[in-house]
């Protein structure tokens, strides 16, 4: 496999061999190191133009400025899981415009070498022009390498651990540029690279999707809780005036549900003709109707059709609700039918 090498600036020379991981002796360690045979084996320098900004480049020439017209691109821009937008510190392109090697043009590989954030790696937004500032360095790929590709490679475990194996381990861990042009990679074809950086964005837009569905869902779980929470205490979410929590308010209605089925029961077996008056028994509505006053709450439900299920007298009630004039009592409610006329 070749890589053509595009002429872009002064290159640093080439790393003289490229380095593949050492391969443990036990065979079940060497299976997680092993690839496709298509796939080969190389080092980041040697398919990347890779650079950064010199340090007396940064301190003699670069000036910020609020008049900038070139956005600065630093380690902040690469997070774990690639580029991140900021507010940028900008630059006048006329000012650098001798540094060429760290003018972008988009679509590079950004890796961060100092600091926290050592290793991180990132891809530029194509078409879109920048300036390589402080503690980042830049991979532009030779043709037949996808930047993606290389960035996903790096953001795997096993990719991570490769550009980190030569880091320094102190206060504040660092890459050369040397160790980065020589970190190893394995590469397929053009293809390949490409066939793989689309399934892993189909993927990661599922995941994408899933969240957003998890999170409108977790919103919907929060608002209602709080609508909830809202109309009781109003006082809406139940039609009862009472002190008493609605638990307590729950376990009244029960028990008074039981004692009437009890009673139910009882004038049943006693009156056999008991069955034939409730095929006689009416709709609220219709027992509204033909009522000359107002009507307890009690005595409509013993006429009712509800034959003692109390959620269904609720339930009819509800529906005719706005039809009804309720008026509540210390002991009872007594209900009539709205006069149309007023």
């Amino acid at each position: 496999m070749e890589w053509k090498e595009k002429t872009i600036g002064q290159r640093p020379s080439r790393p003289t061999k490229p380095i593949v991981p050492d391969k443990p002796t036990d065979e079940q360690i060497y299976r997680k190191w092993e690839i496709p045979r298509e796939w080969q084996w190389t080092q980041l320098g040697f398919i990347t133009f890779v650079t950064k900004l010199a340090g007396f480049e940064y301190t003699e020439y670069v000036k910020y400025t609020d008049k900038g017209d070139l956005p600065v691109i630093k380690a902040e821009n690469a997070g774990r899981d690639g580029f991140k937008q900021t507010i940028y510190s900008k630059v006048l392109a006329e000012s650098v415009e001798h540094l060429k090697r760290s003018k972008l043009i988009g679509n590079e590989l950004i890796l961060v070498f100092v600091g926290a954030g050592v290793g991180n790696v990132a891809t530029l937004p194509k078409g879109q022009k920048f300036f390589l500032g402080p503690n980042i360095a830049m991979a532009r790929p030779y043709s037949g390498i996808q930047t993606k590709f290389l960035e996903y490679f790096y953001q795997s475990p096993r990719g991570k651990k490769l550009l980190l194996a030569a880091s320094k381990a102190v206060a504040q861990p660092s890459l050369s540029m040397g160790n980065i042009r020589q970190t190893p990679i394995a590469v397929p074809s053009k293809e390949e690279q490409f066939q793989i950086v689309q399934i892993i964005e189909n993927q990661f837009t599922l995941i994408s999707k899933l969240e957003k569905t998890v999170d409108d869902a977790l919103n919907e779980t929060i608002a209602l809780k709080h609508s909830i929470l809202k109309k009781s205490f109003e006082g809406r979410l139940v039609d009862y005036i009472s002190n008493d929590s609605v638990e307590i308010l729950l376990t009244i209605i029960r028990e008074e549900k039981r004692i009437y089925l009890e009673s139910q029961k009882k004038i049943i077996r006693s009156n056999p003709k008991q069955k034939r008056d409730m095929e006689t028994k009416k709709s609220i509505l219709e027992i509204l109707k033909e009522s000359s006053g107002s009507i307890s709450a009690q005595e409509l439900w013993e006429k009712s059709t509800s034959e003692g299920d109390i959620e269904r007298f609720y339930s009819e009630i509800k529906q005719i609700y706005h039809l009804i004039d309720e008026l509540k009592l210390e002991t009872e409610s007594l209900l009539s039918l709205k006069d149309e006329s007023k």
